[in-house]
């Protein structure tokens, strides 16, 4: 094996042949290498030079996809020669350069043949922790909170252009006071060696809790408690259910009492997108008891507008019958039939559900609301998302495109996407963003999905109670809220199975 030294002598062989080649890109990656060893060796100027070489020339050949890789590096290199303020800088620009690239898939697909989880998800978390570091006693800046807040939404975004493949999303920045003088936006951000809680207040400065926790026994808290949920003869998910809530709700209570909230708004990072917030316990009671609760991929997405009552027309879809593998959702019967009851609809049920007819009834009639009952799954790989349609699976690529389909001038978005018998993937981390992005790059303003697959008449009157409150003019998230509480207050719907699966993502007025 050879020796360090020789493996250096081996990049300047690299640099000089690359040289001769007059081949800049190679020259580039080449003192980036020799860089990168002398940093696993903490020689830190020799690292610091070869890098800041690699540099210079991939800005001289105008290549962003190579030049956030050095920035990056050099930002480690300053962050160990103890230099945070130049480090940040260094993260600053690389972070910048991703954000730009994001918008630009096949230039990434094209130069950048790493995955985005190693090569380019913890520039961001190495950021985001540079800017959270402080020192015992001290109180983080006004300034580093709001950048660290905004690096980890435009991961978020650039995490759903790397999961459609496309620059699907374009953020604008929405004050959450602007939207809701009751909301409070809490981003979770997992770190290594801690869990970050950046939160917003109406009309407040942004406050910051940290929580010492590991990430590994965070993610299997989450892990545990999807496991327990969904076992309905058990109680055994008061444990993590409690453990949670500790972590993610109890550093911030008293400030969300004072200000007199009533919606939490999360814009959960990681594996902290596949937990049943509505089941956190606190002891007494469960979140959900207390407060609305919404997913967010980020309020730079968010299309703040309230629903129109007066005009809650629905489509409504599904499937009864066993489809090849698929079994029988016997109750999706009553839960259509429970919604023509509430609200003036349309239904396509069985065979009448085709792909084809679902996309000509959305082309070419106006619904605001859009119900599809049908099995269906969400996963953070495009192969494995899909919906049932009596003839065939229904792939996220063609479902985007029959939810945007509009025949002749431009018509209302749609305002609420419910699937109501579909689930995430469990244990993937980026099955819920995929589910969010999806529904935002198809026009809902609000999507109401739910974490597992529930096949139970307690559906069917979940969505009774939704579409009443719907049509009495309550607010889409306290709406569901509302379903959600009249079958915990059910001796035999209590268990957290039956209506903790339900996730608000988007839009809640």
């Amino acid at each position: 094996m050879p020796s360090w030294s020789e493996i250096t002598a081996l990049t300047e062989n690299a640099i000089a042949d690359a040289r001769r080649l007059n081949y800049p890109e190679a020259e580039s990656y080449s003192w980036g290498l020799q860089g990168q060893i002398y940093e696993i060796l903490k020689q830190w100027d020799n690292a610091k030079h070869s890098t800041t070489k690699a540099l210079e020339i991939a800005q001289i050949i105008n290549a962003p996809e190579i030049s956030y890789l050095w920035q990056w590096q050099l930002g480690r290199i300053e962050g160990a020669r103890g230099e945070p303020e130049i480090a940040i800088a260094h993260y600053q620009q690389g972070v910048t350069l991703l954000n730009a690239l994001s918008q630009d898939i096949a230039n990434i697909e094209r130069n950048i043949q790493h995955s985005f989880r190693d090569t380019v998800e913890p520039v961001y978390r190495e950021l985001v922790a540079l800017l959270l570091n402080v020192a015992p006693g001290e109180t983080i800046s006004q300034e580093n909170l709001i950048q660290a807040r905004d690096t980890i939404e435009s991961l978020q975004i650039a995490e759903l252009h790397n999961f459609f493949q496309e620059a699907c999303l374009k953020g604008k920045s929405v004050s959450i006071d602007s939207v809701d003088p009751h909301a409070a936006a809490i981003y979770p951000i997992i770190l290594r060696d801690r869990l970050e809680l950046i939160v917003s207040l109406p009309h407040q400065p942004l406050s910051h809790y940290s929580v010492a926790i590991p990430q590994e026994e965070l993610e299997a808290t989450i892990q545990e408690l999807r496991q327990t949920v969904v076992i309905r003869s058990r109680r055994t998910f008061y444990a993590p259910a409690t453990k949670l809530y500790n972590w993610l709700i109890a550093p911030v209570v008293d400030q969300l009492v004072k200000q007199q909230i009533k919606t939490i708004v999360f814009v959960p990072d990681g594996a902290l997108r596949n937990v049943p917030l509505a089941a956190l316990y606190d002891g007494e009671q469960y979140l959900i008891e207390q407060y609305n609760l919404v997913f967010n991929p980020g309020l730079q997405l968010l299309s703040p507008r309230s629903l129109e009552t007066t005009q809650l027309k629905t489509l409504a879809v599904g499937l009864t019958q066993e489809r090849g593998d698929f079994s029988a959702l016997e109750y999706v019967n009553r839960e259509l039939a429970e919604i023509q009851e509430q609200v003036k609809s349309s239904v396509l049920l069985d065979e009448e559900f085709t792909m084809e007819a679902l996309q000509r009834e959305i082309q070419f009639s106006d619904y605001p609301i859009i119900h599809i009952a049908t099995h269906g799954q969400f996963s953070s790989s495009l192969e494995d998302t899909f919906l049932l349609a009596w003839d065939n699976q229904i792939n996220l690529s063609q479902l985007n495109q029959i939810l945007q389909t509009r025949m002749g001038v431009q018509k209302e978005a749609i305002e609420l996407l419910i699937l109501s018998a579909c689930e995430t993937a469990v244990g993937d981390n980026s099955a819920a963003l995929g589910l969010a992005g999806m529904a935002i790059q198809a026009g809902a303003r609000s999507t109401l999905a739910t974490l597992w697959s529930i096949n139970d008449q307690a559906t069917a009157e979940l969505m009774s109670i939704l579409y009443q409150k719907l049509a009495a003019s309550t607010g889409k998230a306290e709406a569901i809220r509302q379903a959600q509480l009249s079958l915990l207050q059910k001796p035999e719907y209590k268990h957290p199975f039956y209506w903790a699966a339900y996730t608000m993502i988007g839009n809640w007025l």
